[in-house]
């Protein structure tokens, strides 16, 4: 049986990966020129 405890630490591994992935979408649009700054923020 998972306690409270258990299903936070899952919710922010799994917040902490999404983090991850968006960070890595984000650096990878913005070394493209130009920055599509609409795109960016909708991210």
């Amino acid at each position: 049986m998972l306690t409270d405890k258990d299903n936070l630490l899952r919710c922010l591994h799994a917040l902490r990966s999404e983090h991850r992935d968006l960070d890595t979408v984000i650096s990878r649009i913005s070394e493209h020129l130009p920055v599509d700054q609409l795109h960016l923020q909708r991210l």
